[in-house]
């Protein structure tokens, strides 16, 4: 893997002499964003970039949806197309793609993993190969670092930046070294130092512990109940030492109880990432809030949110997101609760689970959620999907454990599927997304089952 990691690196080397090279004949350059995560936190570095070379460009954020149903055009003139946007590039004008997902197009100025042999999702996400690409044109943020790993830990299966590897790993210790990230040992919740702890607990999504996350009112009675019981020392800050403890056993206990695997010591706790730039009352201070924030924002579609508050950072700003982070967390807890509770929209195979969610359920919203039902121990070693009807369409998303991501490729199996369904499929080894007319949703169930048996 180590050679094959070395041709990826030279990849960004040459790719950003190229776009120096595009960047020199002047106008207009266009960012084509998919609306997700990963991709949004890498347009805000690109943004970034530009801004400090006085360069001028456009964002579009794209929903892959919208470009399904050929609702959405791709601009004129230099593009940088940042994830999978479903947008074919004009080849009349110089265009460039960064992203990790499977079975990438074909063309020379595509940075993808894949393309090197790579599993692009553990090894490099979008936001990554951003980072570094811009690394190499001389530019390294001094602003972004919660931005920048926030994006990297939402592409990936778990929240957790101690399971970081690859070039995603080189990022988090590159910013770690250069003093744009601090680090210091506890439980690995969004919290910081001057935030409520019974609030960290509510926005906590991954582990996600039924009755505490989503949910104030239960994380409050738990807090409240330890500090009664005189085994927590504090409300407010760090949760360190012997309270990290007392937390991290009461949390497994109230997780294990309600059906979801028991809590392993290192899920829970273990290092702490801060980017000390963001007031200590913030959640995105923490990053592992910085990864929620964007994708609360972006499921509530408040995608101006993440610039204001990542490039201006005023205290207006950090309320609405953080109010927006509260709705997220509530929306998933209901959400999970409503499923694994009376099981009445589950369809069980002994391949997958199938999940029906209400229509209309917002992309990072329903990936979010499978995410969380994976985490039960009833499903934890097969793979999770969910759909929802959107008009005359379906909406499919579904997510992987790690632990089987070497015997499945989901992204792939989605796209072959997909097509054979009249519709689109992407994704990476872990987690997929497809679109296909609402009258072949069976057809790909059973198309994908027969796939994940084989």
């Amino acid at each position: 893997m180590s050679s094959q990691i070395e041709n990826l690196k030279k990849a960004i080397l040459e790719e950003s002499s190229k776009f120096k090279a595009v960047e020199n004949l002047g106008g207009y350059i266009n960012l084509v964003v998919e609306t997700s995560p990963d991709p949004i936190a890498a347009s805000l570095l690109l943004s970034t970039y530009l801004i400090s070379r006085n360069k001028p460009f456009t964002v579009r954020f794209v929903d892959p949806f919208l470009s399904v149903n050929k609702l959405v055009r791709p601009p004129r003139g230099i593009t940088f197309f940042l994830g999978y946007t479903g947008l074919q590039h004009q080849k009349s004008y110089p265009s460039f793609e960064i992203s990790y997902y499977s079975d990438p197009p074909s063309g020379e100025e595509v940075l993808n993993p894949h393309l090197f042999g790579l599993n692009g999702i553990l090894i490099s996400s979008t936001t990554t190969l951003t980072y570094l690409l811009l690394k190499e044109l001389g530019y390294t943020t001094t602003d972004l670092a919660s931005i920048v790993m926030g994006g990297i830990l939402a592409s990936q299966a778990e929240l957790d930046p101690e399971k970081l590897d690859g070039l995603n790993r080189v990022v988090l210790s590159d910013l770690e070294r250069n003093s744009l990230l601090e680090s210091s040992n506890g439980l690995k919740i969004p919290m910081t130092e001057g935030f409520d702890l019974s609030l960290a607990l509510s926005l906590m999504l991954d582990p996600f512990v039924l009755g505490v996350s989503g949910d104030q009112k239960g994380s409050t009675l738990v807090v409240q109940e330890l500090i009664k019981k005189k085994q927590l020392s504090k409300q407010i800050g760090l949760v360190t030492g012997t309270d990290a403890r007392v937390l991290f056993d009461e949390l497994s206990k109230i997780r294990s109880q309600s059906g979801f695997k028991e809590l392993d010591e290192k899920t829970l706790l273990g290092s702490i990432y801060m980017d000390r730039r963001h007031p200590a009352d913030s959640p995105l201070r923490n990053i592992i809030g910085a990864a929620l924030a964007l994708e609360a924002c972006i499921s509530l579609q408040s995608y101006t949110s993440i610039y204001k508050v990542f490039l201006h950072g005023k205290k207006e700003d950090y309320r609405q997101v953080l109010e927006m982070m509260q709705n997220y967390s509530a929306m998933i807890a209901s959400l999970t609760k409503q499923i694994t509770q009376t099981q009445e929209y589950f369809r069980e195979t002994q391949n997958a689970l199938y999940i029906f969610a209400p229509p209309k359920t917002q992309r990072g919203l329903a990936l979010r959620t499978v995410k969380v039902i994976s985490q039960n121990r009833a499903f934890y070693f097969k793979p999770v999907i969910m759909v929802s009807p959107i008009n005359q369409w379906s909406q499919i998303v579904g997510v992987v454990n790690p632990q089987n991501s070497s015997t499945i490729d989901l992204g792939n199996t989605f796209k072959v599927a997909a097509e054979r369904s009249k519709g689109v499929g992407y994704g990476s080894s872990l987690q997929a997304i497809a679109y296909v007319p609402a009258p072949y949703v069976e057809s790909f169930f059973d198309d994908i089952d027969v796939r994940l048996s084989d």
